[in-house]
């Protein structure tokens, strides 16, 4: 007798006003019963009060994990100002972590958050220091992430993460928003809304799952050393301020215009086929800029160049990698995108186009997601932080 193996997405929004309701309405229209919900919902809500909704529609014991959001996605597209809960049925065993306090220590938060999660699974040897998988696991087993990015370093997060797993294990996931406010992030675990906080997930399944990621953006022939940097400052750019540097290229306005900044990034070469985008979000009075995540100092950044064209193109050719990669016709998937995209495309017609574009190319209906202030994703067999990029987690069948 031969037992099919299954695993399926249950998708529920809402865009109830009262946020008690709001989360008992998403979670009702997945059914409830299932073996691990993620809970994406935009920072104008009550998030305790989501979170108290949501758990009581769903089967008692069922991990919860997410974050807040500056668009959420559902199966009827992007929306604000809502929540979406995407409940994982079938035949997965699910571990989950968190580890608080990682403001102090964000990398021992990031090893923390993944041992406790694999402790909840018996295939897995756990040490202090690393988790061993079975090698018939290695293809199965998908490991999901979402932290607060005001409060935590994500670069440091992911490296204590790479450091606890083995190389080429599949990881996506995302960091918190707030509705663009850049004010207060959270995750949620459990019934719990949470800051300075890593939260995981790893899934052990027979259902192939894939993820990829791609942005769009086209390198240019303009690169520089980082000869001045402090975390996610770049004080230096051979020798001299940033800005300085972007006024030369594009003008005194441009270089400090947040719109020209989203549309010409730093990329930093990690050895992947696109280059790794670092994002400027602010501008110092020292003509120093201010970005989205660490910048390492002794580096080479290009500049780089977007266009709404080719990012729309670069979220198809995301899930045409992940489709091919698959060995499983697609069921359903996870979007994990960028608030920048949503800013430069700055109309929610063309965000639905890049939603819809994702599930035409993979052929699926069942899609939830989030846009955040960070995506994560294994890139050249580590787990990496992007922005402004489409990072898809696709199940098969």
């Amino acid at each position: 007798m031969f037992f099919k193996i299954t695993m399926e997405l249950k998708i529920g929004c809402s865009k109830e006003k009262d946020s008690f309701k709001a989360g008992e309405e998403a979670a009702e229209k997945t059914g409830g019963d299932g073996k691990l919900a993620y809970v994406f919902s935009s920072t104008k809500h009550d998030l305790k009060k989501i979170l108290e909704g949501v758990n009581s529609k769903l089967s008692e014991g069922t991990p919860v994990i997410g974050c807040s959001s500056s668009v959420e996605i559902s199966d009827q597209g992007p929306s604000t100002g809502s929540i979406v809960v995407a409940l994982v049925k079938g035949d997965v065993n699910v571990g989950i972590g968190k580890s608080e306090n990682a403001s102090k220590n964000s990398y021992e938060a990031g090893k923390k958050a993944i041992k406790e999660a694999a402790e909840n699974l018996e295939s897995f040897e756990v040490s202090e220091n690393s988790i061993e998988v079975p090698e018939k696991s290695l293809e199965t087993t998908m490991i999901n992430i979402f932290a607060d990015p005001l409060e935590c370093t994500g670069v440091d997060i992911l490296e204590g993460v790479n450091n606890m797993i083995p190389d080429g294990m599949k990881v996506a996931g995302e960091f918190a928003a707030d509705d663009l406010a850049f004010e207060d992030t959270y995750v949620f675990f459990g019934d719990e809304v949470l800051q300075g906080t890593v939260v995981t997930a790893i899934l052990e399944t027979k259902v192939p799952v894939e993820v990829s990621a791609r942005h769009g953006f086209e390198k240019t022939p303009q690169e520089y050393t980082v000869t001045d940097a402090e975390g996610v400052d770049v004080f230096k750019l051979d020798e001299r301020p940033p800005k300085e540097v972007y006024s030369d290229l594009f003008g005194e306005k441009m270089s400090e215009d947040p719109g020209f900044l989203l549309m010409t990034p730093f990329g930093i070469d990690v050895g992947g086929d696109e280059k790794e985008i670092r994002v400027t979000l602010g501008v110092g009075d020292d003509g120093s800029y201010h970005c989205g995540a660490t910048v390492p100092e002794n580096i080479e950044v290009s500049i780089m160049k977007g266009e709404k064209d080719k990012l729309l193109d670069a979220a198809e050719l995301s899930a045409k990698i992940a489709k091919e990669n698959l060995d499983s016709k697609p069921s359903s998937a996870i979007i994990f995108s960028c608030v920048g995209r949503h800013a430069i495309y700055d109309d929610m017609e063309l965000t639905a186009k890049e939603v819809e574009r994702i599930k035409e190319t993979l052929g699926v209906e069942q899609v939830a997601g989030v846009y955040g202030f960070g995506q994560i994703a294994t890139t050249t067999k580590k787990a990496r932080f992007n922005e402004e990029t489409v990072v898809l987690q696709v199940f098969g069948r």
